[in-house]
C-alpha cells in the first residue's frame, strides 16, 4: 500500500480553519501524466489492475462487488469508469471479461442490468424513462430480497455488446450541465447495476450462486465559489456534496467500527448500496 500525507484545513465552530495533517492510504496508485518518475497508467493497465483481478473475481465468487469512482468535478471519473469510444474504461473491458470468464465456467449463467440515475435525491430509470408512474421509485428493504427498488427495469443481456447498447442509451438521458469546473459535469450520481445467476455443480450437488455488481459513477464534489453555480446548478451541487457527506461517513463507520449506528437512510445513495457495502460485499474506490 501506497501511503499519502496531506494537509487539511479543518474548519473550526468559533475559530479559524485549523491546519491538520491527514494520512491516506492506497491499494494502488497511477499517473495520467507521461513524465517521470512515475510511470504512466492507461487505463487497460488500471482495468486489469482493481477490474479484472478484484472486481470480476469477487463477482464471479459470489460476492456482492462494488466499484464508486470519487473526486472533485472535472477530474476524470467518468472517463475512468466508461472511457471512450477509442480508449474503453473499466465498465465495457470488465463485461467483455464477465461473459467470457463467466460462460467458461457454466453455460447456464445469467445476467440482467439495471441503469439508475439519483438527482436531486430522486431516482429515475435510465431504461425506461418514459413509463408513468402512479408515485415516484423509491428504495424498499424486504428481509428476504434485501434492498431494492421496486419496478425498476431489469434487462436480460446474454453479451458485450448488450450491456453496452444499454450503457449508451441511459448516459444520453443523464442529467448534465456546464459549470465553471467542467463543461458537461454530471449533475446526478449514475449506478449500472449487474445481476449475476452462476449455477455450479459442487460435487454431487447442484448450486446456485448469486451476486450484484454495482459500478457506480459518482458526481463530483464541488466549491460553489469554483463552480460558479446559481439557482438550480447550486441546488444540485448542495444535493451532491449532501449524498457524498453521508458516503464518506458510512464508510468511515463501516472501516473504523465505532459506533454501532451506521446511517445508511440518510441519502438515497447510501440506502440503496447497503447490501453493496456491507456483509457478503467486496468495495472499491477510485479516486481521481
Amino acid at each position: 500500500p501506497t501511503t499519502v500525507q496531506v494537509k487539511v484545513l479543518t474548519p473550526q465552530l468559533a475559530a479559524p480553519p485549523k491546519e491538520e495533517e491527514k494520512t491516506f492510504a492506497f491499494d494502488h496508485c497511477f499517473s495520467s501524466v507521461k513524465a517521470p518518475p512515475a510511470p504512466f497508467a492507461d487505463q487497460e493497465k488500471v482495468y486489469e489492475t482493481i477490474g479484472r483481478d478484484y472486481l470480476l473475481r469477487s463477482a464471479l465468487a459470489g460476492y456482492n462487488s462494488c466499484l464508486f469512482a470519487y473526486g472533485q468535478t472535472g477530474s476524470g471519473k467518468t472517463y475512468t469508469v466508461l472511457g471512450s469510444e477509442r480508449d474503453a474504461g473499466i465498465v465495457p473491458r470488465l463485461t467483455t471479461d464477465l461473459f467470457e470468464k463467466g460462460n467458461a465456467q457454466s453455460d447456464e449463467m445469467r445476467v440482467s442490468a439495471s441503469f439508475l440515475e439519483i438527482y436531486n435525491e430522486a431516482l429515475k430509470d435510465l431504461l425506461n424513462p418514459e413509463m408513468k408512474r402512479k408515485k415516484p421509485l423509491y428504495v424498499h428493504q424486504h428481509p428476504k430480497l434485501g434492498v431494492y427498488v421496486p419496478h425498476l427495469t431489469e434487462e436480460a443481456v446474454v453479451s458485450h455488446s448488450e450491456c453496452m447498447s444499454l450503457l449508451d442509451f441511459g448516459n444520453k438521458i443523464r442529467a448534465t450541465s456546464q459549470t465553471n469546473m467542467n463543461s458537461s459535469s454530471s449533475r446526478s450520481h449514475a449506478l449500472f447495476i449487474l445481476r449475476i445467476t452462476l449455477p455450479i455443480q459442487d460435487g454431487q450437488h447442484r448450486r446456485i450462486r448469486t451476486s450484484t455488481l454495482n459500478l457506480i459513477d459518482l458526481a463530483g464534489s464541488e466549491r460553489v465559489k469554483k463552480s460558479g453555480a446559481a439557482g438550480q446548478r447550486m441546488r444540485e451541487g448542495q444535493n451532491i456534496n449532501s449524498s457524498l457527506s453521508v458516503l464518506g461517513q458510512v464508510i468511515s463507520k463501516l472501516a473504523t467500527g465505532k459506533g454501532r449506528h451506521v446511517p445508511f437512510r440518510q441519502s438515497k445513495l447510501t440506502y440503496l448500496l447497503t447490501d453493496a457495502l456491507s456483509g457478503n460485499s467486496r468495495t472499491l474506490m477510485v479516486a481521481a
